[in-house]
């Protein structure tokens, strides 16, 4: 198909006809992008379980997000997900975890992404992603 026709917009078809193009801003969360190493709690199987036979091991986890700070009182919060219409000042968030501060290990801050955004419109593809 003619590229001058349509393009592909983030794996869905989008006519040229229905694409709008506005101002282009360079957005970035204000909050800081975190890996946290954290001690989940766990529990055993199911059924009976034969104490000789039991061995309990540590389950690590690392989950990855936007620290959202001052969200609640002895927990680390981050969120996976924000709009970036709403920068710079956030109302909306997504997959937000709460994870109890005695059970991390350790956080890391990772380089903040910065995206280029026509505001309120369909924006290209990545190609070759």
């Amino acid at each position: 198909m003619d590229s001058n026709i349509a393009r592909w917009t983030h794996h869905v078809y989008v006519p040229r006809q229905l694409r709008i193009f506005t101002e282009r801003k360079i957005m970035s969360c204000p909050w800081a992008l975190v890996a946290v190493h954290w001690i989940d709690a766990f529990d055993s199987d199911n059924g009976w379980i034969e104490l000789d036979n039991y061995k309990p091991e540590v389950c690590n986890v690392v989950s990855v997000g936007y620290l959202w700070p001052d969200c609640l009182t002895d927990y680390i919060t981050i969120t996976g997900s924000y709009f970036p219409d709403e920068l710079p000042n956030l109302k909306t968030v997504g997959m937000v975890t709460h994870i109890p501060t005695k059970m991390v290990e350790q956080v890391v801050v990772l380089g903040q992404p910065n995206f280029t955004f026509n505001k309120g419109a369909h924006n290209e593809k990545v190609q070759n992603f």
